[in-house]
């Protein structure tokens, strides 16, 4: 068995997948350049500068943060909205059970004077 390599899933920058998303689109705006400036200093092995590798080590770890911070922002304005939504289901709750309390009062009220009815009715056959 030969172990699949991963392949590079981003195929156009980040701001053009997320250029609807005002959150990550001010993140990006603020984290990321939109051309990446090109060194031409390298280290020893002639690969990538230090001080480059340490600039993207930066962003990286300040990406992470204000992702956690955006997420973290999202759970508790969610927190917030299901709160809202007990409170005003539990206030529906307790207008439907008055409203209930109500119709029931309002057709006993409706039988006695039905039967107060029949009886002036049955009042009203004798006397005559």
């Amino acid at each position: 068995m030969s172990a699949k390599k991963d392949k590079l899933k981003v195929k156009k920058p980040y701001w053009k997948y997320f250029e609807n998303s005002p959150t990550v689109m001010k993140i990006i705006e603020k984290l990321f350049y939109k051309k990446p400036p090109y060194t031409n200093t390298k280290c020893e092995h002639g690969r990538v500068d230090y001080k480059a590798l340490a600039t993207i080590t930066v962003k990286q770890a300040n990406t992470i943060l204000d992702l956690g911070k955006a997420i973290v922002a999202m759970e508790r304005a969610r927190a917030r909205d299901k709160q809202e939504l007990a409170h005003r289901t539990n206030d529906a709750v307790e207008r439907l059970n008055r409203q209930k309390e109500t119709i029931i009062t309002l057709q006993q009220e409706v039988a006695d004077l039905e039967l107060i009815a029949k009886a002036r009715e049955e009042v009203v056959k004798d006397a005559k």
